[in-house]
């Protein structure tokens, strides 16, 4: 299994690529690892992974959902895990079929068992927490109108 994580920081990268590796070992072909602001650290090779790990908004930018918007466009062929470690809405479900705010009482290997045993989330399952967290659909601009 090809697996890419696109986090905002090389540390937090790096950290769940030894996870992955020590957690789910054998089943593991490869790990890329892209940094969120950076879209040059998107390789090719990542178009393959059959599981993207990514924080939904930039840490640097925590009005961008770069990270959400990355992995929405694999909707349907490839598993998901999205981590949200900013401050979510209230009426935000803190873990669903394919994310989990940090903390979180669920163990990371449980839920991250569970979206690979698990079908791809779909672009209704996108679109489903777009109307839950509206913030979600948010471009990649800064400072434009145009949320709705």
């Amino acid at each position: 299994m090809n697996i890419t994580i696109l986090t905002g920081s090389d540390e937090l990268n790096f950290s769940l690529d030894r996870y992955l590796r020590f957690v789910l070992g054998g089943k593991v072909k490869q790990i890329f690892t892209a940094r969120l602001g950076e879209p040059e650290s998107l390789q090719f090779e990542m178009l393959s992974s059959h599981l993207w790990i990514a924080e939904a908004f930039n840490p640097e930018d925590i009005e961008n959902p770069e990270g959400f918007r990355t992995v929405k466009k694999f909707a349907g062929k490839a598993r998901a895990l999205l981590l949200f470690v900013s401050l979510v809405p209230q009426n935000f479900p803190r873990a669903g079929q394919f994310w989990l705010t940090l903390p979180c009482p669920t163990a990371l290997y449980d839920k991250i068992k569970e979206v690979v045993d698990s079908p791809c989330p779909t672009l209704n399952d996108y679109q489903h927490l777009e109307t839950l967290w509206p913030l979600l659909k948010g471009g990649p601009s800064r400072h434009h109108h145009g949320h709705g």
